[in-house]
């Protein structure tokens, strides 16, 4: 993954926030041991890799979905596009935007491939069906 900007503007943050603490510490002429330092400066590093651990874990996750719903896209669409009689049921299951019916999973073409996956049949027959997508 790329460095985003908002990466390079969390580093300043973090460093501001110890120079801040030293400069009203200093400033004041209170005196801080020196384990209460490490300890400020541990807990923003520590914030700060959770921080941008997060986030990659949330790009990364963005980019599965991204990926799993062009696939299903795919899917529906070589289905959709599939000669035979798949392509004739399918345009029976189309309806025009005034139609009430709502859209039921179990008649759509992608429905009844994956429907099978639930019936009572081998699991490499079922898959087969979904291969030749």
């Amino acid at each position: 993954f790329a460095l985003n900007l908002r990466w390079c503007v969390l580093v300043h943050v973090d460093c501001l926030t110890v120079l801040l603490h030293a400069a009203r510490t200093f400033g004041t002429g209170l005196q801080m041991p020196v384990h209460e330092w490490a300890m400020l400066a541990s807990l923003v590093v520590i914030t700060a890799l959770g921080k941008r651990h997060l986030e990659s874990v949330e790009r990364s996750m963005f980019k599965t979905l991204a990926v799993e719903r062009v696939h299903r896209a795919q899917a529906e669409f070589a289905l959709e596009h599939r000669p035979g009689e798949a392509s004739n049921q399918s345009k029976e299951c189309h309806h025009d935007a005034s139609s009430t019916v709502p859209s039921v999973p179990s008649t759509t073409v992608t429905g009844k491939q994956f429907g099978a996956l639930a019936e009572d049949t081998v699991l490499s027959e079922q898959l087969d069906g979904i291969r030749k997508i």
